[in-house]
């Protein structure tokens, strides 16, 4: 998790999946450091970051969403949870 990904193989499996949010540096990370990776079928996960929202403080203290080609300042970033797309992969577990 402190990489941005998740291995979600079970305990003692021969193979150990890995599963980051599609253009994760941490994959290619690896591959780098030898680990022999291969890609599998994409995935799916709730996230709880999936969407980011931008707000702006109305003049009565409301909120809004930043409109495109707004010149009003970020007030605060609201994050909803979704559904994202994931990139999974897999190697032989080094036992």
């Amino acid at each position: 998790m402190a990489k941005g990904c998740r291995i979600i193989s079970s305990p003692g499996a021969s193979d150990v999946i890995i599963e980051c949010l599609p253009g994760d540096p941490w994959p290619e990370e690896l591959k780098a450091r030898g680990f022999p990776l291969r890609p599998e079928p994409d995935g799916t996960r709730i996230v709880p970051y999936a969407t980011r929202q931008e707000m702006t403080q109305n003049a009565d203290g409301t909120l809004a969403p930043i409109t495109e080609g707004s010149t009003q300042p970020t007030t605060m970033i609201v994050h909803q949870p979704g559904i994202r797309q994931t990139a999974r992969f897999t190697m032989l577990a080094p036992f």
